[in-house]
């Protein structure tokens, strides 16, 4: 069975992942929450457009 659902990753309004692979989609995830160029953005998971997970800001940011 082929997977039908779409993933997008955000930080902010910036888009870091469309597609696919959930598996792809789960590792720009995590990678993007441990980057410090996003620690100012809630990280957001989506599937097929509705929000999933979500990192919030770093607590000395918001």
């Amino acid at each position: 069975m082929q997977n039908k659902d779409t993933y997008e990753v955000r930080a902010g309004n910036t888009v870091l992942y469309v597609g696919k692979d959930a598996e792809q989609a789960r590792r720009v995830f995590f990678a993007a929450a441990k980057e410090q160029a996003y620690d100012t953005r809630k990280i957001t998971f989506y599937v097929n457009g509705n929000r999933a997970a979500e990192f919030l800001e770093k607590p000395e940011f918001r």
